[in-house]
């Protein structure tokens, strides 16, 4: 009796089947894939702008600059950051375009001649003044202005004390040289996350006047915002270094404004010395100030400031420099538009290639 041999069963003559991509899938790649090109040409259009930045802002400051990037725009001036490949640094710089009005150019003039050194003063570097243009060279401070902080929730007690004694050194230091600020306020403090360690810093010395020389800027208008102009200043008297007490007063009346009941109770004594009626009473009690900053364990070191990048306010003028921007030092540069667009295609085409091989082996894809 014949035996018939089983059938050998070939795989490959068997048909193949294919698990159908489902509808979510494909389109779910589809989107990825059509957002390719229109990354690359964003890409691409932000390279030849800060470019063309780059070269404008070169031509105006009169030695060259790499990866121009605009931080605040205002109706007379715009913030733009920049590397400076000589000082190996990167440097903030207030750029007026022309042609100027004679207030903005008394404004420009009296900021280039604050040369004032000191770690809760912002550093103003170099500035030229022209019918065409002008330009203040600042320091760049990295991190969230002091109204952005407030905004974003309470700060601690240690942030509150540190950030109050920091204040009130640089206006120690402002009055020791002959100057009033004139227009303190949350939106010009910038606490910044820089090495060797964080600090509050005061910006914008275009309203600060030179109590030893000749005031340059506007006589007649009194400087300053309103909750945060003395009294005296609203009923016509001149500014003077009593003015910016009563203005450092409302300030940390603002820093407190959400902190415990227990930690705000300290700093009222401080906050009466500083806004009392009388002017000639107003006093900076700096010891006071430094002992409350020093009874807490932790300072302003400890802050991690994580905040977006801001889009300035009504008055970018005052918006002095904003902590979100990318840092341009040399260690940690933005990446080129060119690596950005090979890790966008790589990581598109990895995408694809699970996808086709879950396919092939008959499983379900998952995206």
């Amino acid at each position: 009796m014949k035996h018939s041999s089983p059938a050998i069963c070939n795989p490959r003559s068997q048909p193949r089947t294919h698990a159908a991509l489902p509808v979510a899938a494909i389109h779910n790649l589809k989107d990825r894939i059509s957002r390719v090109p229109v990354a690359i040409l964003n890409l691409r259009r932000q390279r030849a702008q800060s470019k063309r930045l780059d070269f404008q802002l070169s031509e105006l400051v009169g030695r060259p600059l790499q990866r121009s990037s605009v931080i605040s725009r205002g109706s007379t001036a715009q913030l733009v950051c920049a590397w400076d490949p000589s000082a190996k640094a990167t440097r903030a710089f207030k750029v007026f375009p022309g042609p100027l009005s004679l207030d903005t150019g008394l404004r420009v003039l009296t900021e280039m001649q604050a040369h004032l050194v000191h770690p809760n003063i912002v550093r103003v570097l170099d500035g030229a003044a022209k019918e065409s243009a002008a330009w203040v060279e600042l320091e760049y401070l990295p991190g969230a202005d002091l109204e952005r902080l407030i905004t974003d929730g309470p700060l601690r007690p240690s942030e509150v004390r540190k950030i109050v004694l920091d204040l009130a050194q640089g206006i120690s230091y402002l009055h020791s040289q002959g100057w009033i600020h004139r227009d303190l306020k949350p939106s010009n403090i910038m606490v910044t996350h820089a090495a060797p360690e964080s600090r509050a810093v005061i910006v914008d010395l275009g309203w600060a006047a030179d109590l030893f020389g000749q005031r340059l800027t506007r006589t007649g208008t009194p400087g300053g915002t309103i909750g945060y102009i003395a009294p005296e200043v609203l009923a016509g008297e001149e500014e003077t270094k009593y003015s910016d007490l009563w203005a450092l007063g409302r300030l940390i009346e603002t820093v407190i404004s959400k902190c415990p009941d227990e930690e705000a109770a300290i700093w009222i004594p401080i906050i009466e010395r500083l806004t009392a009626k009388d002017a000639t009473q107003r006093t900076l009690p700096i010891d006071e100030i430094d002992q409350l900053a020093n009874s807490s364990p932790n300072g302003l070191e400890s802050l991690e400031l994580q905040s977006p990048p801001r889009k300035g306010s009504a008055d970018p003028l005052l918006d002095e420099l904003v902590l979100a921007e990318t840092p341009r030092r040399s260690s940690d540069r933005p990446q080129s538009s060119r690596k950005l667009t090979y890790i966008t295609v790589v990581a598109l085409l990895a995408t694809v290639g699970t996808l086709l091989t879950q396919t092939s082996m008959g499983g379900r894809p998952t995206v």
